[in-house]
């Protein structure tokens, strides 16, 4: 299992939230980094408060 720095996550995590909004799939196209691994980020992310309010839709649906 490949392990990601804290920089890495953060920057990844921050690519997925408003004004970015990337698709999960395009991230991970781009960066390497697994939909799985980029879906578990977004959703401690969330957990965590990290991202913002919305309508309830991401990026990647």
């Amino acid at each position: 299992m490949k392990r990601y720095s804290a920089e890495t996550r953060e920057w990844a995590i921050q690519q997925m939230m408003p004004p970015f909004n990337r698709a999960v799939i395009e991230l991970s196209g781009a960066t390497g980094i697994t939909t799985v691994t980029l879906r578990t980020w977004r959703q401690s992310a969330r957990q965590t408060g990290k991202f913002m309010p919305g309508n309830g839709k991401t990026s990647d649906r």
